[in-house]
């Protein structure tokens, strides 16, 4: 196998081993401490998170003629994934360490949207080069 872009490929092996631990951890540890509906927020999270990391380890084994647009898709879900899984993790959180969410709700919408920018500019980029 010859990886085109290393950091890609880490960021989807880091995102990925990440989610899989995050997911046995609200499995077993959380599932005793939070509502049925944290717990499913916390779910989403690491769904997502595994979703993109595995995207993430493809797009590290491609190259499109628009290295820029790999760049940007790359950033774009890096930021994507840290905003949305990243803020659904402390959200799910917030009714056992007890505190206020206040304008962290609005960084999961964010996060959301930049993964679907990125793959919009995924899009796009395969669509000019064939």
């Amino acid at each position: 196998m010859r990886i085109e872009h290393k950091n890609f490929a880490l960021a989807g092996i880091i995102f990925t081993a990440l989610s899989i631990v995050l997911g046995a951890f609200g499995a077993h540890a959380l599932e005793a401490v939070l509502s049925a509906e944290k717990l499913a927020n916390f779910e989403v999270g690491v769904r997502y998170q595994v979703y993109q990391g595995l995207a993430m380890l493809w797009l590290s084994l491609v190259t499109l003629n628009n290295t820029k647009a790999q760049k940007q898709v790359y950033w774009l879900w890096v930021i994507g994934v840290i905003f949305f899984s990243g803020s659904l993790y402390i959200l799910a959180m917030n009714e056992y360490w007890d505190f206020k969410p206040g304008p962290l709700v609005f960084i999961t919408p964010l996060g959301g949207t930049l993964l679907i920018i990125g793959w919009l500019r995924l899009l796009f980029a395969v669509w000019r080069k064939s």
